[in-house]
């Protein structure tokens, strides 16, 4: 080889090198040389036999222009499952404290026992409905936020979240009125519970949007602060006023509603230090002296909002329909019957419903650290498999599912069965009676079904397949709804369980149907996701 037939090849591996650092075969080098233009008569040209023939010389050079050598990290440590395990406890810390602040302190910031049934009946629509106009959004600016965090585009990160906030006001302030107007005039009820629903329906509305980055970005430290300082607010207020003579009601609206702004504020004070606040990219300890410090992009231009709203469809679907699917039940207290209040959100029901919720925590983060390495699982039998016989990917793509249900069905039977024993202690504890305690029970078996759809859920996300769970959420959401009702006023207030029950059962049928099918082609599934 002469010395510019030399010169030459040296230029196209450093070329070749700055698409692909690492050809792992001749195969691919070849690939890289097409995509740069090469044909077999430029090969020729260099005094090689065809493009293979200068891949293989390509590969013989090319290592010392990998660019990324100098700058590779050190293979990170792999985690253990329990500090997984806890890090799937974060995404439900928040309801976790309001609900000890309930059962303790005899009220959190969207909740308080014995108050009036028109009183905690507003309230608990406000916060439902709050949850709801938000719930879609929240998931959808997460999706969002995690993507472009990941890649250290700060200002794409800006751009979502301020359409979101944008967005979300409006949908906010457009709900509020019109559950004002609604319950004011066509449900016949009085000026100050309709102002009152609207008022919490406003402030969760907003404090979910605000959260967005916290659960994006996965603070759980600023999750903690925010709602210690917001129940901090809360019970001294309520106790100077309880001290000065105020009725208790009157107390409790007062202190929630102050302790729901200082929740609100704090969070608009963690989103403007985690997405808007500017800040230099420090440099690394690892990063060579000689290169240049790494620059995060600042100036972009940025998507057109409409294109990733409808991209992100199936997670605003499956964010809104998570809470109505919850909360339909307590929906039913508001239409169920002629008039305001005919099915009433009463006590002994809120309280037994919600301790079975609760099993959710610790159920639902025991698929975390199992999922947390689905990527490398799906990585390690997607090289394994050959592309003509996909069946080994297959195996282990069923494999990986069936233990993950297996592990949250274990989960969830051991827990529900532990609290199903205990359950009048339990109850006893919250503040409730016997009707708690069956309708914790019988809400318990329906957790123990919702557990395994959400499993399922995740599971498909891994796929980008959220659509269709987000549809089952909504005919799920109907069908609580439905039958809730039914049984609430066939057979008394707290039947209205069993529409969460029989609901559950159908979105873990559906979910495990869905799967199966999914299970047979998740090569394809796989491939076409990414």
């Amino acid at each position: 080889m002469t010395p510019p037939e030399r010169l030459a090849l040296e230029a196209i591996a450093r070329t070749v090198s700055e698409i692909e650092p690492h050809p792992k075969d001749l195969l691919e080098t070849a690939v890289v040389l097409e995509i740069l233009g090469y044909s077999d008569s430029d090969a020729r040209a260099l005094g090689f036999r065809d493009v293979f023939d200068l891949a293989d010389g390509v590969r013989g050079i090319v290592l010392p222009y990998a660019w990324d050598e100098p700058l590779r990290e050190p293979p990170r440590a792999r985690e253990s499952g329990v500090r997984l395990y806890l890090s799937g406890l974060f995404y439900n810390v928040g309801w976790v404290i309001m609900l000890i602040a309930l059962f303790l302190g005899g009220q959190s910031l969207w909740a308080a026992r014995d108050l009036p049934v028109s009183v905690g009946t507003a309230i608990g629509l406000g916060v439902v409905l709050g949850l709801v106009s938000t719930g879609g959004l929240q998931q959808f600016a997460a999706w969002k936020l995690i993507y472009y965090h990941l890649q250290g585009n700060r200002p794409l990160a800006k751009f979502v979240m301020e359409r979101t906030l944008v967005f979300g006001g409006i949908i906010v302030v457009v709900l509020s009125a019109g559950f004002f107007a609604v319950a004011a005039t066509v449900i016949g009820l009085p000026l100050e519970m309709a102002a009152l629903g609207s008022l919490y329906l406003t402030l969760i509305g907003f404090y979910r949007l605000a959260m967005a980055p916290v659960y994006a970005m996965r603070k759980f430290v600023a999750l903690i602060v925010i709602s210690v300082l917001a129940l901090a607010a809360m019970f001294g207020i309520y106790r100077v006023l309880v001290f000065g003579g105020v009725d208790r009601p009157l107390a409790v609206i007062a202190s929630q509603v102050a302790g729901l702004g200082v929740m609100l504020g704090t969070s608009v004070a963690s989103m403007n230090a985690f997405v808007f606040a500017d800040r230099d990219e420090p440099r690394r300890p690892e990063d060579p002296p000689f290169y240049a410090a790494h620059e995060l992009p600042k100036h972009v231009n940025p998507p057109r909002f409409w294109v990733l709203v409808v991209e992100g469809v199936p997670y605003l679907l499956y964010g809104t329909m998570y809470f109505v699917f919850l909360f339909a039940d307590r929906l039913v207290s508001w239409f169920g019957g002629p008039g305001p209040f005919a099915i009433n959100y009463n006590g002994p029901y809120q309280i037994g419903v919600d301790l079975a919720l609760l099993m959710l925590v610790p159920i639902t983060a025991v698929k975390f650290p199992l999922l947390y390495r689905f990527s490398e699982v799906l990585e390690k039998i997607s090289k394994a498999a050959p592309a003509v016989g996909p069946d080994l990917f297959t195996r282990g793509v069923a494999a990986f599912h069936n233990r993950l249900t297996l592990r949250v069905a274990a989960a969830a039977v051991s827990f529900a069965g532990v609290a199903f024993l205990f359950g009048p202690e339990i109850v006893g504890f919250a503040g409730g009676d016997s009707r708690s305690v069956l309708v914790f029970r019988i809400a318990l078996v329906g957790v123990v079904l919702f557990s395994l759809y959400l499993s399922n859920a995740v599971f498909a996300m891994a796929f980008r397949r959220i659509g269709a769970m987000g549809m089952f959420l909504f005919v799920g959401a109907i069908l609580n709804y439905g039958l809730s009702a039914f049984f609430a006023a066939n057979l008394g207030t707290n039947a209205a369980v069993l529409g969460f029950l029989l609901s559950s059962f159908f979105l873990a049928v559906a979910s495990f149907a869905y799967l199966l099918g999914l299970r047979r082609s998740p090569d394809y599934a796989y491939y076409s996701a990414f």
